[in-house]
């Protein structure tokens, strides 16, 4: 077998394979460690990739794309801002059909493919091709000292939040940020009885990094609080005074909580200056919508609570968008606006990809003001996982 030692190869170099299925990720390893690559990693979900990326570095990651999973919609944009920060390239394990698909949705990073079946010589020689290119983009742009500073904040941010990053069951979620940092989060969190779930939706007050430490004391004191068994009313009305405490004067975080009872097949919702959220009903294909009828979070304690209570069945969805969506304007001026629309004309299963490949085309040539964020719950999905 041919070795990858060379120029581009040492100790350090560390590979991340990504792969459900035990006695392929097994032959990759194996091959790779027999061409003197000894620290390869294997990774079969999603959540253990993102947290690995975080914490650990990684020169090459190889993906199993008949995984379908691993080049899904909602993990590419929780992969994205890992992968671009410290510019990891990616070799696809690919059927012949795939690679227009992958090619488009990872036109972001450095990646090449081999397509099944293939002889190992051929899987040898792109890797090394790739490695090369990983080493020479690290040797050709050293980061600065406030590129190093962003990358391990955002790692320690990421660690702090623990949001959803699209791997929990029934939950999909689509992501674009304005910058390093966001303003807008998604946190799930079981109840303590596991009768049922929470879910936490913000979109903190302006951009980057001041709006999104605005969501650490949101989501903490939300953890908290679910933790040790409230009901939605008590966590929301908390969640207010604690924020209206800690933020300065005329900062605050809109949001909607989520509560999911699964024995009762229904939800709470609480909208405090979001968008509408959307109940889709599977059976008749008609849309409830839940407005906002509240202030956001932290802006006066002398406020009625106002909370809406859905019914939900097999394979109905709920839908929320950060205000970001709604907003994003086109080379014209245009806003992008509501979605009602979509969910006539498409099935709800597909419909967080069909907006937000809507919304890349609608924001084509354009520079984006907010942070974007979709957000897509099958309750009875939730109740299965």
């Amino acid at each position: 077998m041919k070795t990858c030692k060379g120029a581009c190869v040492n100790e350090e170099t560390a590979v991340l394979i990504l792969d459900k299925e035990p006695a392929d990720s097994m032959w990759l390893k194996t091959v790779l460690n027999q061409a003197g690559l000894n620290h390869v990693d294997i990774c079969d979900e999603e959540a253990g990739a993102l947290a690995h990326l975080r914490s650990c570095h990684v020169d090459v990651i190889v993906i199993n794309a008949r995984v379908h999973r691993f080049i899904n919609q909602a993990f590419i944009e929780a992969l994205r801002p890992l992968l671009e920060l410290q510019n990891i390239p990616i070799l696809f394990v690919s059927k012949h059909n795939q690679l227009d698909d992958i090619a488009e949705k990872f036109s972001f990073i450095h990646h090449d493919f081999v397509v099944k079946p293939f002889i190992t010589d051929e899987f040898l020689a792109r890797f090394k091709r790739l490695l090369h290119q990983s080493k020479c983009n690290k040797m050709a742009v050293p980061l600065d000292g406030i590129s190093l500073e962003n990358r391990e904040a955002c790692k320690f941010y990421a660690d702090l939040i623990n949001d959803i990053a699209g791997h929990q069951s029934g939950i999909s979620i689509w992501t674009k940020k304005l910058g390093v940092f966001s303003g807008d989060i998604a946190v799930y969190r079981e109840a303590p009885n596991q009768n049922g779930s929470f879910v936490l939706f913000a979109d903190a007050m302006g951009h980057g990094l001041c709006a999104a430490l605005s969501l650490i004391p949101l989501v903490h004191e939300f953890e908290s609080l679910v933790n040790q068994g409230n009901n939605l009313a008590t966590i929301c009305e908390t969640l207010n005074v604690s924020l209206y405490n800690r933020l300065p004067d005329g900062v605050f975080v809109a949001a909607i909580l989520v509560y999911i009872d699964y024995a009762e097949q229904s939800a709470t919702v609480w909208n405090g200056g979001m968008p509408n959220a959307i109940l889709f009903k599977d059976d008749d294909k008609s849309l409830q919508k839940i407005e906002s009828l509240n202030l956001p979070l932290g802006i006066t304690t002398d406020v009625e609570f106002c909370y809406e209570s859905i019914e939900w069945n097999m394979n109905d969805s709920i839908f929320l968008t950060s205000d970001g969506c709604v907003e994003a304007m086109n080379k014209d001026g245009i806003p992008f606006g509501y979605f009602d629309g979509f969910f006539e004309k498409y099935h709800s299963q597909h419909i967080l990809a069909i907006i937000s490949e809507q919304l890349e085309t609608h924001i084509v040539d354009t520079e984006p003001h907010d942070d974007m964020t979709l957000l897509h719950l099958t309750p009875s999905k939730l109740k299965m996982a």
